[in-house]
Protein backbone atom coordinates (compact mmCIF):
# COMPACT_ATOMS: atom_id res chain seq x y z
CA UNK A 1 0.00 0.00 0.00
CA UNK A 2 2.79 2.55 0.94
CA UNK A 3 4.17 1.68 -2.68
CA UNK A 4 1.08 2.70 -4.05
CA UNK A 5 0.66 6.09 -2.28
CA UNK A 6 3.97 6.97 -2.88
CA UNK A 7 3.86 5.91 -6.66
CA UNK A 8 0.66 8.59 -7.03
CA UNK A 9 2.63 11.30 -5.36
CA UNK A 10 5.54 10.90 -7.58
CA UNK A 11 3.31 10.86 -10.71
CA UNK A 12 1.06 14.36 -9.10
CA UNK A 13 4.44 15.62 -8.85
CA UNK A 14 5.38 15.20 -12.07
CA UNK A 15 2.21 16.28 -13.55
CA UNK A 16 2.40 19.49 -11.97
CA UNK A 17 5.58 20.46 -12.64
CA UNK A 18 4.67 19.64 -16.16
CA UNK A 19 2.22 21.60 -15.92
CA UNK A 20 3.83 24.54 -14.22
CA UNK A 21 6.49 24.19 -16.94
CA UNK A 22 4.33 23.74 -19.98
CA UNK A 23 0.53 23.66 -19.73
CA UNK A 24 0.05 22.42 -23.16
CA UNK A 25 1.81 19.28 -22.55
CA UNK A 26 1.66 15.99 -20.35
CA UNK A 27 4.08 13.47 -19.06
CA UNK A 28 4.16 10.28 -21.11
CA UNK A 29 1.58 8.29 -20.30
CA UNK A 30 -0.63 11.11 -19.79
CA UNK A 31 -2.86 12.70 -22.46
CA UNK A 32 -4.75 16.02 -22.42
CA UNK A 33 -8.13 16.64 -23.65
CA UNK A 34 -10.21 19.94 -23.38
CA UNK A 35 -13.28 21.34 -24.11
CA UNK A 36 -14.52 25.17 -24.10
CA UNK A 37 -17.92 25.16 -22.82
CA UNK A 38 -19.76 28.55 -22.59
CA UNK A 39 -16.68 30.35 -22.28
CA UNK A 40 -14.73 28.01 -19.73
CA UNK A 41 -12.25 25.80 -21.07
CA UNK A 42 -11.99 22.28 -18.90
CA UNK A 43 -8.87 20.51 -20.00
CA UNK A 44 -8.32 17.08 -18.30
CA UNK A 45 -5.14 15.07 -17.79
CA UNK A 46 -5.39 11.44 -17.80
CA UNK A 47 -4.07 7.99 -18.66
CA UNK A 48 -3.94 7.33 -21.36
CA UNK A 49 -4.73 3.80 -21.18
CA UNK A 50 -6.29 3.52 -18.16
CA UNK A 51 -6.36 -0.24 -16.68
CA UNK A 52 -8.67 -1.92 -14.75
CA UNK A 53 -8.90 -1.73 -10.59
CA UNK A 54 -6.42 0.76 -11.10
CA UNK A 55 -6.08 4.08 -9.03
CA UNK A 56 -6.15 6.84 -11.37
CA UNK A 57 -5.27 10.39 -10.61
CA UNK A 58 -7.15 12.72 -12.99
CA UNK A 59 -5.80 16.65 -13.23
CA UNK A 60 -8.40 19.33 -14.28
CA UNK A 61 -7.40 22.66 -15.49
CA UNK A 62 -10.08 25.30 -16.12
CA UNK A 63 -9.71 28.56 -17.76
CA UNK A 64 -11.75 31.23 -18.68
CA UNK A 65 -12.06 33.22 -22.53
CA UNK A 66 -8.72 35.25 -21.82
CA UNK A 67 -6.67 31.99 -20.75
CA UNK A 68 -6.63 33.20 -17.20
CA UNK A 69 -7.27 30.22 -14.30
CA UNK A 70 -10.76 29.93 -12.80
CA UNK A 71 -9.84 28.97 -9.12
CA UNK A 72 -12.72 28.77 -6.59
CA UNK A 73 -15.04 26.68 -8.79
CA UNK A 74 -16.73 23.41 -7.54
CA UNK A 75 -15.72 20.38 -9.43
CA UNK A 76 -16.57 16.77 -9.40
CA UNK A 77 -16.43 14.10 -12.27
CA UNK A 78 -19.35 12.08 -12.85
CA UNK A 79 -18.12 8.34 -14.07
CA UNK A 80 -20.21 6.45 -15.59
CA UNK A 81 -19.76 2.76 -18.07
CA UNK A 82 -23.03 3.33 -20.70
CA UNK A 83 -23.13 -0.69 -21.41
CA UNK A 84 -23.59 -1.26 -17.59
CA UNK A 85 -24.81 1.40 -15.76
CA UNK A 86 -23.63 1.14 -12.21
CA UNK A 87 -24.94 3.57 -10.11
CA UNK A 88 -23.59 7.21 -9.16
CA UNK A 89 -19.87 7.11 -9.18
CA UNK A 90 -18.98 10.85 -8.75
CA UNK A 91 -15.71 11.80 -7.25
CA UNK A 92 -15.06 14.86 -5.73
CA UNK A 93 -12.27 17.46 -6.87
CA UNK A 94 -9.67 18.93 -4.35
CA UNK A 95 -8.37 21.89 -5.49
CA UNK A 96 -4.33 22.60 -6.15
CA UNK A 97 -4.52 26.00 -6.87
CA UNK A 98 -3.84 27.89 -10.32
CA UNK A 99 -7.07 26.63 -11.43
CA UNK A 100 -6.44 23.05 -11.21
CA UNK A 101 -7.96 20.21 -9.68
CA UNK A 102 -7.18 16.77 -9.00
CA UNK A 103 -9.22 14.22 -8.64
CA UNK A 104 -8.94 10.23 -7.58
CA UNK A 105 -10.77 7.71 -9.15
CA UNK A 106 -11.05 3.69 -9.81
CA UNK A 107 -12.52 2.10 -13.14
CA UNK A 108 -14.11 -1.36 -11.61
CA UNK A 109 -14.93 -2.93 -15.42
CA UNK A 110 -13.29 -3.04 -18.73
CA UNK A 111 -14.94 -1.19 -21.63
CA UNK A 112 -15.91 2.09 -22.71
CA UNK A 113 -16.33 4.75 -20.15
CA UNK A 114 -17.77 8.37 -19.86
CA UNK A 115 -16.13 10.74 -17.67
CA UNK A 116 -17.79 14.15 -17.23
CA UNK A 117 -16.36 16.65 -15.38
CA UNK A 118 -18.82 19.00 -13.99
CA UNK A 119 -17.29 22.45 -13.08
CA UNK A 120 -19.63 25.21 -11.22
CA UNK A 121 -18.14 28.89 -11.85
CA UNK A 122 -20.04 31.48 -9.98
CA UNK A 123 -23.24 29.33 -9.59
CA UNK A 124 -23.06 28.04 -13.76
CA UNK A 125 -22.43 24.78 -14.10
CA UNK A 126 -20.42 24.12 -17.09
CA UNK A 127 -20.16 20.37 -18.13
CA UNK A 128 -17.50 18.48 -20.79
CA UNK A 129 -17.83 14.73 -21.06
CA UNK A 130 -15.17 12.87 -22.34
CA UNK A 131 -14.98 9.01 -23.44
CA UNK A 132 -11.73 6.03 -23.05
CA UNK A 133 -11.86 2.50 -23.02
CA UNK A 134 -10.43 0.62 -19.88
CA UNK A 135 -8.14 -2.65 -20.32
CA UNK A 136 -7.30 -5.13 -18.22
Amino acid sequence: MFWRKLHILIFITLVLTMLSGCAAQAPAGVVRVQQTVEGVTIALDWQEKPRLNQPQTFLITLTDEQGQAISGADVYMDLDMPAMPMGTNQPIATPEGGGTYRVEGIYTMTGEWHVTVVATVETKEHRAMFTTNVLE
